[in-house]
């Protein structure tokens, strides 16, 4: 997590496993056992079968477990005190923020098939955005997703309540320091 001076996290996660991890091994064990009894079915060949079902379980077991494992230890989203952030990459690192202040919308995006397992999308906007709009629309009109979120509406209510609290807090130490000036101004008259 990249912090900026006097800033705190008040929440961190990471995606859920399930989109990113399991089901890819589970699609992958699914076609492997498929082609490999449709190889067996047309060859006959027990042996061949055996060898092709190896390397099917490297390329469709293996290396999705891998690569999907490396996205989500890579993934994280946090709330801080002053932003909301994104952080991702597995060779290069891609770090997204809005300000706390600057978010206009919290959209939470959730079909029946991530409800079902508990995950979803939070999309934070800073600007002007339609109702309709997709997740593809959302990220290019520069908002910040948290995609496969664990239990997107009970962190959607807190990161709400949190941003609340931490905007109320940005206005009273704006508020101190205009009575400051005030005050000091008032001293040199």
């Amino acid at each position: 997590m990249y912090l900026n001076k006097g800033e705190t996290v008040m929440y961190e996660s990471r995606p859920s496993p399930v989109p990113l991890i399991v089901w890819p091994v589970i699609l992958g064990i699914i076609y492997t056992a498929f082609l490999a009894s449709l190889i067996y079915g047309l060859t006959g060949d027990a042996n061949a079968t055996a060898g092709l079902a190896f390397i099917l379980i490297i390329l469709l077991v293996i290396l999705p477990f891998f690569f999907g494992w490396l996205r989500w230890q890579h993934t994280s989203y946090a709330l801080t005190n002053k932003r909301v952030v994104q952080t991702r990459g597995i060779f290069s690192r891609s770090v997204s923020d809005i300000p706390v202040g600057k978010v206009n919308s919290t959209m939470m995006l959730q079909p029946l098939s991530e409800r079902i397992f508990g995950y979803g999308t939070l999309a934070f906007t800073s600007g002007a955005i339609a109702r309709n709009i997709s997740l593809r629309g959302l990220m290019r009109a520069g908002a910040i997703s948290w995609r496969a979120l664990q239990d997107p509406v009970q962190v959607r209510n807190f990161v709400n309540d949190s941003m609340e609290a931490s905007q109320r807090e940005l206005k009273a130490a704006e508020f101190q320091e205009m009575a400051k000036v005030f005050g000091e101004s008032g001293k040199s008259h």
